[in-house]
């Protein structure tokens, strides 16, 4: 278990960052990484943290996407109440590559337009450092602006695989996951810094403590 200070790449980019807008900090990692685990404890610390996959359910609510949504995938995607049925959704968007394309095409604009407002708000608020938790990170030329530091969440895999069987997914179904996600490999070259969690809960949050310290 280490926050790796080392892996630090120095690559600010506050010059493009609206004077009143609070520095961005992405944590980003896998299936059973431990990294709500790591947003958790800075929120604990007092960082203002937005959770995208929850930002991600908020937009299936919004009337201009379930518009898009039907336009694209049909009235078989709702449910009899008008809202989306996140498991029929996800069974039509994921069986084509354009169809998760469609899916990320409409959802993103949203899920981006909710970030900015949130982030609009913690600097109304005064907030100076603000973070993100992302599950679906596609790198810094992907589909979410980029921050202004990324910090991984890695493991080995078999204790990701444990953690995630531990919370009642299927063993096969994590497997799957990990296999269509970003690989931790990826993520490191993607990522200013790095905590490693293969130890204990106590250790995760030391090594994030660490980290807060370096950048509160």
């Amino acid at each position: 278990m280490a926050f790796d200070g080392a892996q630090e790449k120095g690559r600010s980019k506050a010059e493009e960052r609206p004077a009143a807008r609070p520095r961005v900090m992405y944590v980003i990692g896998g299936i059973g990484s431990g990294k709500s685990s790591v947003a958790r404890r800075l929120a604990q610390l007092g960082a203002p943290v937005y959770d995208l996959d929850a930002a991600g359910h908020e937009a299936l609510r919004l009337p201009a996407v379930k518009r898009e949504l039907r336009a694209a995938f049909g009235a078989g995607v709702f449910d009899d109440d008008g809202e989306v049925a996140r498991p029929r959704l996800a069974q039509a968007a994921f069986a084509t590559p354009e169809g998760t394309a469609a899916l990320n095409r409409v959802t993103t604009a949203a899920i981006v337009r909710l970030l900015d407002e949130w982030l609009d708000r913690q600097a109304a608020a005064g907030e100076r450092v603000c973070v993100v938790e992302v599950s679906a990170y596609d790198g810094p030329h992907g589909r979410f602006p980029a921050p202004d530091e990324t910090l991984a969440v890695v493991a080995p895999l078999e204790e990701r695989v444990a953690r995630a069987v531990a919370k009642g997914f299927g063993e096969a179904d994590v497997r799957a996951r990990i296999a269509r996600q970003a690989t931790d490999e990826e993520r490191r070259a993607w990522a200013d810094a790095v905590i490693v969690n293969d130890g204990t809960p106590e250790a995760l949050d030391a090594a994030v403590d660490a980290w807060w310290r370096a950048h509160s």
